[in-house]
């Protein structure tokens, strides 16, 4: 059975079902947690409220994200992911992904210092999601999309291979992801 219902709303008892997304339960009694839609499974004994919207969670597998660069080690990076673009939905974690350094590009990376650094936004594929988010940016649309001055903070221009601060007069190599132009970016919109 399918009825649109409101935040608070009795839906029934947690002895004849088994509330799962979007309810909540209080005193036996189980409630929608969000407005949409209850969806009450007689048969298995459940109930749950769909919004329409992606279900909130933590990036998956195949996941083309966006995040921040918050440390960077010798081999690893940690980022913290902002944004799905690929599947848009509110990312819920509380971990951060790893970066290895292998998984930079396909050209040899002593460290970390050439290709993205704290701070730096960053474009990349999720490459497992269990037991912890592993992230890539080893193709030419993923890497650096955005990159502050660490000396005045303020946002660098792309410039070449790397960013280009007007104000400091200094350039800093980056891992940068290609920009799509012409016809094939408007595909993709």
């Amino acid at each position: 059975m399918k009825k649109p219902v409101v935040p608070g709303e009795k839906l029934g008892l947690s002895e004849e079902y088994i509330g799962q997304a979007g309810t909540y339960e209080e005193d036996g009694t189980i409630f929608a947690g969000r407005a949409g839609t209850a969806i009450i499974d007689d048969s298995e004994r459940t109930v749950r409220v769909e919004t329409g919207e992606p279900e909130p969670g933590p990036p998956r597998k195949g996941d083309l994200v966006v995040g921040m660069v918050a440390m960077t080690r010798s081999s690893m990076a940690m980022v913290e992911i902002m944004h799905c673009i690929n599947n848009p939905r509110t990312i819920i974690t509380e971990d951060y992904a790893t970066l290895h350094i292998s998984k930079i590009s396909g050209e040899y990376h002593k460290d970390f210092s050439n290709a993205v650094a704290p701070g730096d936004i960053v474009k990349a594929i999720v490459i497992e999601d269990e037991p912890a988010v592993r992230i890539k940016l080893n193709a030419p649309d993923l890497g650096v999309i955005k990159s502050t001055c660490a000396f005045c903070g303020q946002v660098m221009e792309r410039k070449d291979r790397g960013f280009y601060c007007k104000i400091c007069d200094k350039s800093v190599k980056r891992k940068v992801a290609e920009l799509k132009t012409g016809p094939e970016a408007k595909a993709d919109q």
